[in-house]
Parts: structure tokens; C-alpha cells; sequence
């Protein structure tokens, strides 16, 4: 009988034991599942906001272009822009207008240039001295329905191009050219989770 009775005892032991790691890999793989969840519900949510972003980001590049199109743009606003002028463009890029280059008054469009270097200095939206974006009076905004969070952008003049229909743009026809600008926008999901920064070159149609 006793035998008996430490053989049972035995059993249950090792059925106790048996239980013990059974319920501690379920416990991990429970474990397990829950942290994958989580993982993928973060990226499912990342995700949403990237794609929140880069909507907003595009839509308000063609806010800007349409609205580009529509204003009246002369040479008043291109040529020897004083530095801190908001309504022309000029290296400061007061205003959001962005110029680095030279475009002296009665010069021709063909003898536009922008500054070249490594990296260039043109590229004003990643220039941690302008500092474009966290300054107010150097961007702009625009409110999309995409997005809570208004849409940051500036434009810069880049020069002058071919109108695109074929004619001649050269030191032979100095004139004939058309404002070339390129419009850089900042988006921010509405979780503060995603920020997209997408460009577009836009030719000026007169």
C-alpha cells in the first residue's frame, strides 16, 4: 500500500510538472501573440499617418501651384529683391519667397543664375540657418481638409526655362524664357506621428 501510495504520488508530481510547462508555453506564445499584435497595430498606425502626411503634402503642392499660376508674376518680383522683402523673392525667403542666386535689374532672363556649391545653397528647405520651418515669416501654410494640421511651404525661384513649346531660349533670344520655380511643402500627420516633405518643379505658363 505504501508503495502504491508514493507511486501515485510520483505521477501527480510529474502530471503537476507536466502542467507547469505547459501552461508556461502557452503563457509565452500568449505573450508572444500579444506583443506581435501590438507591433502591427503601431505599424498599421505609422502607416495611416505616413499616408495621411504625404496626401496632404501632395494636395497642398497643387494648392500652390494653382495658386502660383494665378498670380501676376513680373519681373519686379525676381530682379534685386532687397534682402527681408516678403513680396518678392530674395535669399532671406521672407514671405516664403526663396531666391539664391543673381538677377540684376535690366539684365536679360537668360543671365539668371542661381548659386552652385557642395551642398548647394539653394536648397533652402533643409538650410539649418534659415531655418524655413520654424520660422513663421519665412513659410507659409495652407489648411486641407486631409489633415488637422496646416500644410508649411515656400517656393523658390530657380530661374528661367524653355516655354515648352518649342521656341528658342539661348544668348540669341535672351527673352524668351519662362519663370521656372520649384515648391517645397511640409506635412505633419494629424498624431504627430509622420512628417513628409514632397517638392515639385512648377513652369510658370504667362
Amino acid at each position: 500500500m505504501r508503495s502504491l501510495n508514493t507511486s501515485q504520488r510520483t505521477q501527480r508530481g510529474a502530471v503537476l510538472l507536466v502542467s507547469l510547462v505547459i501552461l508556461l508555453i502557452l503563457t509565452l506564445f500568449s505573450v508572444s501573440a500579444m506583443q506581435s499584435t501590438t507591433i502591427d497595430m503601431r505599424m498599421a498606425v505609422n502607416k495611416q499617418a505616413r499616408q495621411q502626411a504625404f496626401q496632404a503634402a501632395e494636395a497642398a503642392l497643387a494648392v500652390v501651384e494653382n495658386q502660383l499660376q494665378n498670380d501676376n508674376i513680373t519681373t519686379e518680383f525676381l530682379q534685386d529683391c532687397a534682402s527681408g522683402s516678403s513680396t518678392c523673392y530674395e535669399a532671406t525667403c521672407a514671405g516664403a519667397l526663396c531666391f539664391t542666386g543673381t538677377y540684376n535689374a535690366g539684365t536679360d532672363q537668360y543671365d539668371c543664375e542661381t548659386i552652385s556649391g557642395s551642398p548647394p545653397p539653394e536648397k533652402v528647405w533643409r538650410d539649418s540657418a534659415l531655418d524655413v520651418w520654424n520660422n513663421a515669416a519665412k513659410h507659409k501654410t495652407v489648411r486641407l481638409n486631409a489633415v488637422d494640421n496646416e500644410v508649411k511651404y515656400i517656393i523658390e525661384f530657380i530661374c528661367y526655362t524653355e516655354r515648352g513649346d518649342g521656341s528658342i531660349f539661348d544668348a540669341s533670344s535672351p527673352n524668351n524664357g519662362v519663370p521656372l520655380f520649384r515648391i517645397t511643402a511640409l506635412a505633419t500627420s494629424d498624431n504627430n506621428k509622420a512628417r513628409i516633405m514632397l517638392q515639385s518643379t512648377y513652369r510658370y505658363n504667362e
